[in-house]
C-alpha cells in the first residue's frame, strides 16, 4: 500500500484508481517500450485510449509503460475530491478531478478539464460540462446545471443514489476550489 506508483495506477486500469482523473484532465499520453526481435519498439497513446476497461488495456504482454507525458498548464487551477468506504485502504467510491483557467477578468471560464472515477467500468473525462462551463460566467446556476448531469455517468452496480449525489457535489466544490 505504500508503494504504489502512478504507471502502477494506470496499467492497473481499476476503476476507483486516483490517479487516472487527473491524468485524464491533463490529456496524459503514455508510452509503451517492447523488446521485439532484439530492436526496442515504442508507442505512445492517450491515455483515454489506453485504458479499456476495469483491468484491461492496450498494454501488450511484452510491453512496459516507460514514459507519461501531460499538459503543462501555467495559470489554471486544480483541485481533487474523493469518497471512500473507510480511511485505511481507501478506495474511491467516487472521485474528480477539476482543472480551470479563467479569463483576464477572473469570470468567466476560459478552459475546464473534468475527469471522474470510481464510478463505471472505467475512470472518463467529462466532456458535456467542460463544453457546457467554457466561455460561459463563473455562476452558480451555471455550474449546478453543469454539474446536474454528472449523475447520468454512474455505471456502477452498487450505491448508485449514492454515488451520483457525492458525483454531483464533487464537481460543483471542485470547480470552484479550482477556480480559486
Amino acid at each position: 500500500r505504500e508503494s504504489a506508483t502512478i504507471g502502477g495506477n494506470i496499467v492497473n486500469a481499476s476503476p476507483a484508481g486516483d490517479g487516472l482523473p487527473p491524468l485524464l484532465a491533463l490529456n496524459a499520453v503514455v508510452e509503451l517500450a517492447a523488446r521485439r526481435d532484439g530492436v526496442i519498439e515504442r508507442r505512445r497513446m492517450a491515455l483515454a485510449d489506453f485504458v479499456k476497461g476495469p483491468g484491461r488495456t492496450e498494454l501488450r504482454p511484452d510491453d512496459i509503460l516507460v514514459a507519461i507525458e501531460a499538459d503543462a498548464l501555467p495559470g489554471h487551477g486544480g483541485a481533487f475530491e474523493k469518497v471512500g468506504h473507510r480511511r485505511s485502504l481507501v478506495i474511491s467510491v467516487a472521485c474528480v478531478a477539476a482543472v480551470v483557467r479563467l479569463d483576464a477578468t477572473r469570470r468567466v471560464f476560459e478552459d475546464v478539464r473534468i475527469g471522474i472515477g470510481g464510478v463505471g467500468p472505467a475512470a472518463i473525462r467529462y466532456p458535456e460540462a467542460e463544453r457546457l462551463l467554457r466561455g460561459k460566467p463563473i455562476t452558480a446556476a451555471c455550474i449546478e446545471q453543469a454539474a446536474e448531469t454528472a449523475g447520468t455517468l454512474v455505471q456502477s452496480r452498487s450505491r448508485q443514489a449514492y454515488r451520483r449525489g457525492v458525483l454531483e457535489g464533487f464537481v460543483v466544490r471542485a470547480l470552484l476550489e479550482a477556480a480559486k
